[in-house]
């Protein structure tokens, strides 16, 4: 994986958290530490790429990643949902895929 200045147990936290729910497939990173200028305290931006994902899995994610022992603040957005082209435009540019679920 691309160096996103996370440590491999932070990585191992969001990515065990996301493995719970399996409405997720495929999760981007994008912002700062996906296009490498990011600081020691830049927050963590994931992109939730899945179309059917509840709102009700999509507030337990935020719930279980504020819950954990992450140094960081990680905003999640639902892609399909994004109003922005503005937004979408740029996740598509510089977003990563952070995690997929294996087939």
């Amino acid at each position: 994986m691309m160096d996103i200045g996370l440590s491999n147990r932070d990585k191992q936290t969001i990515l065990s958290i996301l493995v719970d729910f399996p409405s997720i497939s495929k999760v981007f990173i994008f912002g700062s530490r996906a296009k490498g200028n990011f600081g020691s305290g830049s927050d963590i931006d994931l992109a939730i790429m899945d179309e059917h994902i509840s709102m009700k899995d999509l507030f337990q994610l935020r719930s279980k990643l504020e819950d954990s022992n992450l140094p960081y603040f990680v905003d999640i957005v639902h892609y399909p949902s994004i109003k922005s082209q503005q937004l979408k435009n740029h996740i598509n540019r510089v977003g990563k895929i952070f995690y997929q679920m294996a087939q």
